[in-house]
Parts: structure tokens; C-alpha cells; sequence
């Protein structure tokens, strides 16, 4: 593709469309080995074109863009950070949402994943059907019988009949 008359040498418009590939590939990190194998060109041809004066300055432009594009998202996700810190205190202290009772557990969800993302993750749940579980019968029986102890301490014991079903093979 030739040069537009009265445009500078320099312009986007000469890349070739696999330069295309390969710039956007460059700047999406990619090696030049990866982007060698994908276009299926040798590893000398992307770093041709990938040290070439036009794709130097091609990919210059793109991480300025890319950097401004940073700094406005930046800018605003920290005029969000009030608004919503306000917000969250209201559920955590309130129980509250402009003014909505917010549930219980939906509020200790809220309170738990602030926690996590603030680098205080909750307590790590124990799988007990993963190997190394050391509950025997008697670890059971004994939590059982303190679990019967503390109903009973509490009032909270309820009288039932015990139904016992015999099972038939058939």
C-alpha cells in the first residue's frame, strides 16, 4: 500500500493487515514465539515488523490511549468510592438500603466480602469429605449429647414420639 500524497510517512494507513494482527497481538502482550505460531509466521518476521520504526510509533500511540483511558477509570471509580462507603456502612450499621430493611445473611455477605477485598478473608471452610477428617463416632456421640445438654439447659427441648419404620426388602 502506498503513501497518501501529503500525509506523513509515518502513517497507520501502511501497516499491512497482518501488521494489524501482530500490533494488536504486541500489545496485548503476547510474545513474538506466540504470535509466530498463531499467524503462522517465523518468530524473525513478527520481530521485523515489530522493531520497524511505523509499528514503534503505531504501538506508542495505542499505550498513551491505553493510559489515558487508565487514569479516567481511575478518576472514576474514585468519585465511586464515597458514595458507595456510605452505602455499605448503612448495611452494615443500619441494616439498611435507601431506606429497605436488607436481610440478615444478605447482610453478612456484604460484610464478609468487604472484609475479603479489604485483605481479611473469612475463615476457610473445612470439607469433611476431603481426606484427613478426624470425627469417629465417639467425637459424634459426645457432640450430640452436649448439643441434647444445651437444649435442655435452655428450654428450647421439644417432646417427640419416636416412629420407628421397619424396612422390608420389596
Amino acid at each position: 500500500m502506498g503513501r497518501v500524497p501529503g500525509e506523513p510517512r509515518d502513517t497507520l494507513q501502511e501497516l499491512r493487515d497482518n501488521h494489524q494482527v501482530i500490533k494488536r497481538l504486541l500489545f496485548m502482550g503476547k510474545s513474538p514465539a506466540e504470535i509466530s505460531r498463531t499467524l503462522g509466521v517465523t518468530t524473525q518476521t513478527v520481530s521485523n515488523v515489530r522493531n520497524s520504526k511505523l509499528m514503534r510509533i503505531a504501538l506508542e500511540r495505542l499505550h498513551k490511549q491505553a493510559d489515558k483511558d487508565v487514569v479516567e477509570i481511575e478518576s472514576r471509580i474514585q468519585s465511586l468510592l464515597k458514595p458507595s462507603l456510605d452505602k455499605l456502612e448503612e448495611v452494615i450499621n443500619d441494616g439498611t438500603l435507601d431506606g429497605e430493611l436488607v436481610e440478615v445473611g444478605d447482610r453478612l455477605g456484604v460484610i464478609e466480602r468487604s472484609l475479603g477485598r479489604g485483605g481479611f478473608p473469612s475463615n476457610p471452610r473445612v470439607d469433611i469429605n476431603k481426606g484427613g477428617s478426624n470425627v469417629t463416632k465417639t467425637t459424634i456421640e459426645r457432640v450430640k449429647a452436649r448439643a441434647l445438654q444445651l437444649a435442655e439447659g435452655s428450654g428450647q427441648m421439644v417432646e417427640t414420639e419416636s416412629l420407628l419404620i421397619e424396612q422390608t426388602g420389596g
